[in-house]
């Protein structure tokens, strides 16, 4: 698909917006989980801002089905679009910076509990 770039900044509620066709392109490369964080979650993004996605990769799919869902992402909502998994995030730190902020496509932000622990940690 060859769509022209965005001249307006993304908005978190446009991705949330378009929550069952992200969901339906994770089920297709196998990644789940999916949450914004960056400037998109933070409500800072500007019309040259990417969205940063978060996600976790289903067993039996890696880099090839990351790169897939990036590219679907970015042909939907015609945005730069880089996808990290929690462990692909630089240092525990970062991890921990990061997620705090992670807005979940889904508004049930359960999992990222799950993953984070009451005391914002990584489990």
């Amino acid at each position: 698909m060859n769509r022209q770039s965005r001249t307006v900044a993304l908005t978190l509620d446009e991705v949330r917006s378009h929550r069952t066709e992200l969901q339906e392109i994770g089920r297709r490369h196998g990644v789940c989980n999916i949450r914004v964080f960056g400037s998109v979650a933070r409500l800072e993004a500007d019309d040259a801002s990417d969205l940063d996605l978060l996600v976790e990769v289903l067993p039996g799919h890696g880099l090839l089905a990351l790169s897939g869902f990036a590219g679907e992402v970015k042909d939907t909502l015609r945005v730069r679009t880089q996808v990290s998994t929690l462990n692909g995030l630089k240092a525990a730190d970062a991890r921990t910076h990061q997620c705090r902020g992670a807005a979940a496509v889904r508004t049930d932000q359960k999992r990222l509990r799950e993953l984070l622990g009451a005391d914002g940690q990584q489990t």
